[in-house]
């Protein structure tokens, strides 16, 4: 599950925000909400990249996805 595909583009999507300069948290809201990639999309790269357990993972980018902010 966490080296499909869409796990791959978006671990590819994080890096290249990273290497800009963009702060992990910058990266995942825009991520989400400016290349409108899934929060199932995300939390398993982000998972993957950070090394952290699911539920860390999971919290963390819920905690920084802007998905969440503007509701």
């Amino acid at each position: 599950m966490y080296q499909s595909r869409n796990t791959q583009q978006t671990l590819t999507a994080l890096d290249a925000l990273l290497q800009k300069g963009t702060s992990l948290a910058d990266a995942i809201e825009t991520l989400h909400i400016v290349q409108n990639i899934p929060f199932d999309d995300i939390w398993p790269a982000i998972m993957l990249h950070c090394q952290l357990s699911e539920k860390e993972a999971m919290q963390f980018t819920k905690n920084h996805c802007g998905f969440w902010k503007h509701r």
